[in-house]
């Protein structure tokens, strides 16, 4: 029976908890790394804000949503087998507490639990000194962005929010009819403001939202990173604020403005886009369907608030015990990164003691973020 056991658990680490890396994704599209070159990265350990928000950032539950094989002949990842459709239905699942256990659950009747901290990250440092980052998100509100388009723009934003560290601060300003905008803020508030985001106003007062965006970003600390990402069609009704008062106040305040252009109507008013972000010192980027809107936004977000550690992670796991008996380990050791901006997470097993030399598993679980509860 103990050797039953015992082969049962040996099936389990190499089928079920053998994991993969991917590289976050670029602005020209997703770039994959085998292990060994993940594996030639330094490994530094890190503490403090740094690592607050990569525990922050990984707390909650993540459902199975892809498996992937490394395919040697083309030097690339290929995708097996992928139940992102079918999150909900998904069995396996990691659960990471927020009290520092885990739950990992691959069927009706196996699964273990234990304890986890991120003890490293791989190919950066220790960012807890860097300077804080402020942003003003400004959305167009408008029925230009209703449906797909404020959706993918909700889902983009949420994500920043997820991997925002502890000293970086977001605000929201909208722009339709009128304008509103919020504090600075992180965390739950902020995702609540991110997720009320409709967009059904009859009008654009797209300079009147920028002059908000402007005004808020004048109370950010000294030494703060501040910048603007603006989502419109470029069309401007009715502000009090007009165009060339805007490029004037946005060439000298300092503040780099990313214009990312979604148009319904004519093409012609992202000129205007294109002058506010050449004016302050930004970039423009033009989406054609709401799905490269929500892709695009997430690069801008991804160069303008950068992770506060490494690319990739180590995640320490000690004191495994589960369903089998023999199911123990003291300790175990992963490496992992995020994909989609934040939204999915990879990870790859080295096993019971760190050794780079381990990393040539080429087997790979994608887990998406999902509100599983405590199973």
């Amino acid at each position: 029976m103990e050797r039953t056991a015992r082969l049962a658990w040996t099936g389990v680490v190499a089928m079920a908890v053998t994991l993969s890396l991917l590289t976050a994704y670029s602005a020209h599209g997703q770039a994959l790394d085998p292990p060994e070159s993940v594996a030639k990265l330094p490994r530094t350990s890190f503490e403090g804000p740094a690592q607050e928000a990569l525990v922050h950032k990984l707390e909650g539950s993540w459902k199975l949503s892809g498996y992937q094989l490394w395919d040697s002949d083309h030097s690339e990842y290929m995708e097996v087998a992928r139940r992102k459709d079918h999150i909900d239905e998904t069995v396996e699942t990691f659960l990471f507490r927020a009290n520092g256990t885990f739950r990992h659950i691959m069927g009706d009747n196996l699964w273990f639990t234990g304890k986890w901290t991120v003890d490293a990250t791989l190919g950066g440092g220790d960012s807890a000194s860097a300077p804080p980052h402020h942003v003003v998100l400004a959305v167009d509100v408008s029925g230009t962005m209703k449906g797909d388009p404020i959706a993918a723009a909700r889902q983009a934003a949420l994500a920043l929010v997820d991997r925002l560290g502890p000293k970086d601060r977001l605000a929201l300003v909208t722009f339709g009819t009128k304008t509103s905008a919020s504090g600075f803020g992180r965390g739950a508030a902020l995702r609540s403001a991110v997720r009320g985001l409709k967009a059904k106003a009859k009008k654009t007062r797209l300079h009147d939202g920028l002059a908000a965006a402007l005004s808020a970003l004048e109370g950010a600390p000294s030494g703060a990173k501040r910048a603007i990402v603006v989502i419109s069609d470029g069309k401007d009704e009715g502000s009090g604020v007009d165009l060339p008062t805007l490029l004037d106040r946005s060439e000298t305040a300092g503040v780099p403005i990313h214009a990312v252009g979604y148009s319904r109507i004519e093409r012609k008013y992202l000129s205007t886009l294109k002058a506010i972000a050449r004016a302050s010192g930004g970039g423009f980027h033009e989406a054609a369907s709401a799905v490269e809107l929500g892709e695009t936004l997430g690069a801008v977000f991804a160069a303008t608030v950068p992770e506060s550690a490494g690319k990739y992670f180590v995640l320490h796991t000690t004191a495994v015990r589960g369903s089998i008996p023999t199911m123990r380990r003291e300790h175990d050791y992963f490496v992992g990164t995020f994909v989609d901006q934040g939204r999915d997470l990879m990870l790859f097993y080295v096993g019971e003691r760190w050794d780079l030399g381990r990393m040539g598993m080429r087997q790979g679980h994608r887990f998406g973020r999902a509100a599983y509860g405590e199973r």
